[in-house]
């Protein structure tokens, strides 16, 4: 120790000053690394315990929501945004449908004239929250198009084809759109292309998880609602893989989820769980999944 001091303390004043310059840079340096490793240190034990997520609304532990336990209605199973819907798992409830043709929030241009066509005007219908959701994204994609009035409803809910149509529109969350190409009063839009590929509706397919739409192939959209509809368009998942996560969660370790500025929680509960909790406080949705279980939504406080 003693010849350090020595050898510290030797040469000219100049060269000690820079020295001890130097050790109190060295120290300062060293300070500010342990501050800084405890500062993160701290930050992730708050964060543990405050429930947090990353950006990306992976499932974490449960947040300062009082639970209670709920019961269920058996129906809720088939029924709700979130069934899985195939020829492996048709839908068994009731469809509670309103017509597309003359629902109040059907969007019309200045003249008073409808912004797109059904192709089957009289049958054609969805459920309430999918009916005003269409109708406002169609709304979107027409403000920021040249007035594009061209798009054509060609396939969803109707009650004289429940029995024929594929199992993904038997509950009026479904739609298919298509175009006339050239338009004419007269021409017949069944025989209109897909919008898919085509480069002015490529916006509905950027924007549709906005208004809570999936796609779920070609040119087919399927409500499923807003938080869920932005999590599949960010995590480019599916719905089947989307549900497959969502068996993962659970009241205890929930979904949190960021979708247009807001923040919401989704957890999965199995039909056999002996205990069903819900917010005890808060508005919350119950969907089935057609699989056996039910998924809670809310927003948090």
């Amino acid at each position: 120790m003693n010849k350090l001091l020595e050898a510290f303390n030797s040469g000219t004043v100049e060269q000690q000053a820079r020295r001890r310059k130097g050790m109190l840079i060295i120290a300062a340096t060293s300070a500010l690394l342990i501050l800084a490793t405890l500062v993160l240190i701290v930050g992730l034990i708050v964060s543990l315990a405050a429930g947090d997520s990353d950006p990306n609304g992976d499932p974490t532990i449960q947040d300062d929501t009082h639970y209670v336990k709920g019961s269920f209605d058996p129906d809720y199973l088939v029924e709700g945004n979130l069934l899985l819907l195939d020829d492996d798992h048709p839908y068994e409830g009731d469809a509670d449908v309103v017509k597309f043709s003359n629902h109040s929030s059907r969007p019309k241009n200045e003249e008073r004239k409808n912004i797109y066509t059904l192709r089957d005007s009289s049958n054609f219908g969805g459920t309430e929250e999918t009916v005003i959701a269409l109708h406002a994204l169609i709304k979107g994609y027409y403000d920021q198009s040249d007035n594009d009035d061209n798009l054509i409803v060609d396939q969803a809910f109707a009650s004289n084809l429940s029995e024929q149509i594929d199992p993904i529109f038997s509950m009026g969350t479904t739609v298919s759109l298509t175009y006339y190409a050239d338009y004419s009063e007269d021409k017949d839009p069944t025989e209109e292309p897909s919008i898919q590929g085509v480069a002015k509706y490529k916006w509905i397919y950027d924007h549709a998880h906005e208004y809570g739409f999936i796609i779920v192939e070609d040119n087919i959209f399927r409500y499923v609602g807003i938080p869920h509809a932005a999590y599949m368009k960010q995590n480019n998942l599916s719905l089947t893989q989307y549900l497959d996560k969502l068996r993962s969660t659970s009241y205890e370790k929930s979904l949190v989820i960021t979708a247009e500025n807001e923040t919401y929680r989704t957890y999965y509960i199995s039909e056999t769980a002996e205990d069903k909790m819900v917010p005890a406080d808060l508005d919350w949705t119950v969907s089935g999944d057609n699989l056996g279980g039910y998924i809670i939504t809310f927003k948090p406080e």
